[in-house]
């Protein structure tokens, strides 16, 4: 099996874009500009974890907790490919920046898909034989 890993690596750059990631690393601003997403938990964020997301249709959207209960909240699932399509969107207006796995799919890598093909070719119609092959009636001469 092959693992696919996309990092996101967040570098300040002093000459261009400098502090860009200021609200996300700076003590004051943090708790409130980022999620941290584990399988299975509720999108909690907030100093106090007092804030979470809710989907509105396929519209995530920010909530306190004074009004919803952790079991209204947005229950995260790294086996949703749709919504981790909504997380990587993120970015936009007033929802929080999610660090962590996003989405996450087991399939065999294609060397193992190859010999699986292979043997169960084998299997069904037996061992071949490559001269048997290349000499068989499907030829043809070249004048």
């Amino acid at each position: 099996m092959i693992i696919t890993s996309l990092l996101e690596i967040y570098q300040n750059c002093n000459v261009f874009n400098d502090g860009a990631f200021f609200g996300m690393t700076d003590k004051q601003t943090k708790e409130n500009q980022t999620l941290f997403l584990e399988h299975g938990q509720p999108l909690l964020f907030g100093e106090n974890h007092d804030k979470g997301i809710v989907l509105d249709g396929l519209k995530p959207k920010v909530v306190s907790m004074d009004e919803y209960s952790k079991e209204d909240l947005w229950i995260h699932d790294e086996t949703d490919q749709a919504k981790a399509g909504l997380l990587s969107r993120f970015f936009d207006n007033d929802l929080p920046r999610p660090f962590g796995v996003l989405y996450c799919e087991q399939r065999e890598c294609y060397e193992d898909a190859l010999h699986n093909q292979i043997d169960k070719s084998i299997e069904l119609k037996g061992e071949g034989n490559l001269d048997d092959l290349l000499s068989g009636n499907n030829s043809w001469t070249v004048d």
